[in-house]
Parts: structure tokens; C-alpha cells; sequence
């Protein structure tokens, strides 16, 4: 299956329009619900970050490094296509180095062009 993936907490907040996925994007909340998205239907064409993603039940910051390292850890091979929402100006540059980082591990693995 072919598809998008739009990562924001705010997806559904009514008073924050700007946060709202594009027509046809599958939206996740939380780096939980991302991951569930992937296991079911495999990795995304494109995803659109948001950095921070609320707090886990345990108290702790969820953030999309989360679904960063588990698609790194399980989809090694995939190419996807990235763009960053964020506002959060360290987390966007944590998102795109470590999706650079990703991208240039595999393109010297032989995995992917650059």
C-alpha cells in the first residue's frame, strides 16, 4: 500500500487549522500510532514531521526520533520521501540530520542512490 503519513499531536485540535493533514494523508498523534501505521501497512511514500508529540504514559517526552530510529531499525532499505513541520527549531534539525544520517549510511551500504 502506497501512502503518506502526517505526524502531529495536533492533527485533530480544532484550533490549530495549520497542524491539520493534507486530504488523503494518514495521520498519527504519537510515535505509538506511527509505528502501528508502518506495522500494518509497511513504510510510508512521504511522512511529515512534527518534533514533539506529547508525553508517554510514563511521564516522559514521545517524540518522532521514536519512529525515526524504529523505521531505521526495521525498514533499513525503504527510501522515503521527508518534509518537517515542526516549529520546534532543535527538533527539526534533529529530524532532518538524522534522516540525512539515515540516508547516507545506506547509500554507502549500496541500499539507495543519492
Amino acid at each position: 500500500m502506497t501512502y503518506n503519513l502526517w505526524i502531529d499531536d495536533l492533527a485533530h485540535d480544532p484550533e490549530s487549522p495549520e497542524r491539520h493533514a493534507p486530504s488523503g494523508w494518514a495521520v498519527a498523534i504519537s510515535s505509538a500510532e506511527a509505528i502501528e501505521l508502518i506495522r500494518l501497512f509497511g513504510p510510508p511514500e512521504q511522512v511529515s514531521w512534527d518534533h514533539d508529540l506529547g508525553t508517554l504514559p510514563d511521564g516522559q517526552p514521545d517524540t518522532s526520533m521514536t519512529i525515526i530510529n524504529y523505521l531505521i531499525d526495521n525498514h533499513y532499505d525503504h527510501d522515503i520521501i521527508y518534509q518537517v513541520h515542526s516549529q520546534n527549531p532543535i527538533g527539526r534539525a534533529n529530524i532532518i540530520s538524522k534522516m540525512e544520517s539515515w540516508k547516507r549510511s545506506r547509500a554507502l551500504q549500496g541500499t539507495t542512490k543519492i
